[in-house]
């Protein structure tokens, strides 16, 4: 990948293509391969040119230090429960063996949420020697169930001089609010079924039971499931006794987007809640909290 010198301009110019091995069959191997049917990008971090550079024409010195941003891992160990503060671990480690210099670490936060400290100032990193900030992250007392995502930003500059800022993400989730019960728990007095049986805890009468508390839409993280119809068109209804019924609907992504299904929720023979269809590739969706005496749930 040269660098040319265009009438003041350094430009970089850089190809990418997939190709067979020289005089064998094989194709290339994972992950050096590029599909000409997906996008794919390539990440580079360039320096200026030096002097000596600029007067050779642009021919890159391969002697002159260049920039090394450190590798970054952001990590929990995956839940927040709200007004208790969780512990967030953000690890930097450098890269080359000159080391880094003037590191800093944030975690950026959802609206509402706090974190502590506001920064950490982690000073030099040496090679081989990674360092780690530690932050308290808090969600408000009161957050419903769902996912979040938290994001470190590290900022260093390398013995060489060069700034760098690097990013990682991790996704936490919050647990089910307290007074809250899974429709699982509860006492069904009936249900009907398109094929087989409705499951609890499980998206289809044939999961294993060993997997059978995760449902995964395409769409959506990971989310337990607290009961598994199979259309068409099942129901199943319960003796009430909560407050409020708040129910999250999905579609198990097994067969990807093939099929529908609409959701609703019926009290005392007036429909309450009804979403709109949704698919193995879409999202989960969230109905609005409704006020059960005896319900019932159908999908179709």
């Amino acid at each position: 990948m040269p660098l040319v010198r265009n009438d003041g301009w350094v430009t970089l110019h850089a190809e990418a293509g997939e190709t067979g091995m020289g005089e064998t069959p094989n194709s290339v191997l994972e992950p050096f391969a590029v599909s000409a049917s997906e996008p794919h990008h390539q990440d580079l971090v360039l320096r200026p040119l030096t002097g000596t550079e600029v007067r050779a024409g642009g021919v890159v010195d391969s002697r002159t230090s260049a920039p090394c941003p450190p590798d970054v891992a952001l990590t929990t160990d995956g839940q927040v429960t709200p007004g208790t503060a969780e512990r967030v671990e953000v690890a930097v480690t450098a890269r080359c063996a000159d080391g880094l210099r003037g590191v800093d670490a944030t975690v950026a936060v959802p609206t509402g949420w706090t974190v502590t400290p506001a920064s950490a100032d982690l000073g030099t990193v040496a090679a081989g020697t990674p360092e780690t900030a530690v932050f308290q992250v808090t969600a408000p007392a009161g957050t419903d169930i769902g996912s979040f995502d938290l994001t470190a930003t590290v900022g260093a500059t390398s013995g060489a001089g060069f700034p760098s800022s690097v990013t990682a993400e991790v996704t936490v989730r919050t647990p089910l609010p307290p007074g809250q019960v899974w429709l699982s728990d509860q006492q069904w007095t009936g249900e009907s079924n398109g094929w087989g049986r409705s499951r609890r805890t499980a998206a289809t009468a044939r999961t294993p039971a060993a997997t059978a508390t995760r449902c995964v839409s395409t769409g959506s993280p990971t989310t337990r499931v607290s009961a598994g119809p199979r259309c068409r068109s099942s129901r199943w209804t319960w003796a009430g006794g909560a407050p409020r019924s708040a129910p999250t609907s999905g579609v198990d992504d097994e067969t990807g987007s093939n099929g529908s299904v609409v959701f609703e929720v019926w009290v005392d023979g007036v429909r309450k809640a009804q979403t709109g269809v949704l698919t193995g590739s879409g999202s989960l969706s969230r109905s609005p909290s409704t006020r059960p005496a005896a319900s019932a749930s159908n999908c179709a």
